[in-house]
């Protein structure tokens, strides 16, 4: 997840309440998992087998429940709590925006696509020319649509990942904060579900045909030209 604007590494330790450790204004300018990081990109560890893979990564911060050794070129933000601070940058930027009409006046659909009626847009979504999106589907929020899309009946786009922390208390949710791309000349059967990514996109490749009923978990990457059966 990219951030509006860069922020300085003291600003987000501020917003964070953790401690840093390094250059005060190095530019940061997302967040993502350890997997997908990008220079610029805030990652965290909260369990100490993970803290080389973190600090090794091509992440520019890293938060950590405790200080080690920082690597040149990067930040530490120090918390107590790792993932609520990772967690809270990305209620930050993502805040719950419940729909209050079927299609938010911030999405943008393309003059030349077809949403049949009874068709959700959630907030910043993007339809693509030529793209046909049939009855009873819900396109989630920051979901990117390409050029020449088909979408049948029932599909729901963009839900949350399913992803959670084990705690004392039980699970606590993860705020998903990635979106689903959809690049062009994608086909989805009727009844599809696809989760947006936890912190990066879900990648539907152009040309790829997706079966009825087919479910795609959050984060996945699918080439171009694939098919998927049920």
């Amino acid at each position: 997840m990219k951030f509006p604007k860069a922020y300085s590494a003291a600003e987000i330790a501020r917003l964070t309440g953790a401690r840093l450790v390094g250059d005060e204004q190095l530019p940061l300018t997302g967040i993502n998992e350890i997997h997908k990081v990008q220079p610029g990109d805030i990652t965290f560890a909260d369990n100490e087998k993970y803290f080389a893979k973190s600090l090794n990564s091509a992440a520019s911060a890293v938060i950590l429940p405790k200080e080690v050794e920082c690597p040149d070129g990067k930040v530490l933000l120090i918390s107590d709590k790792p993932f609520e601070a990772y967690d809270k940058l990305v209620r930050m930027h993502r805040p719950l925006q419940p729909l209050t009409a079927r299609i938010s006046e911030s999405a943008q659909v393309h003059p030349s696509a077809i949403v049949e009626p009874g068709v959700y847009l959630d907030h910043h979504v993007v339809v693509g020319a030529y793209t046909y999106i049939q009855a009873g589907t819900y396109i989630g929020e920051h979901t990117h649509i390409g050029e020449r899309v088909l979408i049948q009946s029932g599909a729901i786009i963009g839900t949350d990942a399913f992803y959670f922390q084990k705690t004392e208390k039980g699970y606590q949710k993860w705020t998903s904060g990635g979106r689903v791309v959809i690049e062009d000349e994608v086909q989805i059967g009727a009844g599809c579900t696809i989760n947006k990514g936890v912190s990066g996109d879900t990648v539907i490749g152009a040309g790829t045909k997706i079966d009825c009923q087919v479910h795609i978990g959050h984060g996945a990457v699918i080439g171009r030209n694939c098919l998927i059966a049920a």
